[in-house]
C-alpha cells in the first residue's frame, strides 16, 4: 500500500489549476502513502497488549475513515483537473506514422 501511495507522489511538480487543489493532491498523497506505515506500529501496540482501546479504536475506526477520504480527495481532483487540460490533449493523432512497417 505505501508504494501505491507513493505511486500519488510523482504528481508532486504536476500542474494544478490553483494552489488548493495542489496542496489537496499532495496532502492526500502523503496520507495514502503514510498511513500503512503508522498502522504497523499501532497494530504491534495492540497485539502485545499495551495499549488496547484507544490505539484500537484509533486503528480500526478513525485511520479507515482518514484513508477513505484521502483517496475520495483524490478522485475528486482528478476528475476536476480534467478541465484545464492543455491544448495538445485535443490534437488528433496520426497512428499511420507511429507504425513502422505500414
Amino acid at each position: 500500500m505505501v508504494i501505491f501511495g507513493g505511486l500519488h507522489c510523482f504528481a508532486w511538480f504536476s500542474h494544478f489549476p490553483t494552489h488548493s487543489e495542489q496542496a489537496s493532491w499532495r496532502v492526500s498523497a502523503l496520507v495514502i502513502a503514510g498511513l500503512p506505515l503508522f498502522v504497523v506500529p499501532c497494530m504491534l501496540l495492540v497485539s502485545i497488549g499495551v495499549a488496547e482501546t484507544a490505539v484500537g479504536l484509533f486503528l480500526f475506526f478513525i485511520l479507515p475513515v482518514i484513508y477513505f477520504v484521502a483517496r475520495i480527495v483524490l478522485l475528486i481532483i482528478m476528475v476536476i483537473d480534467l478541465r484545464s487540460l492543455p491544448s495538445d490533449a485535443y490534437k488528433a493523432v496520426s497512428w499511420i506514422y507511429l507504425i513502422p512497417h505500414l
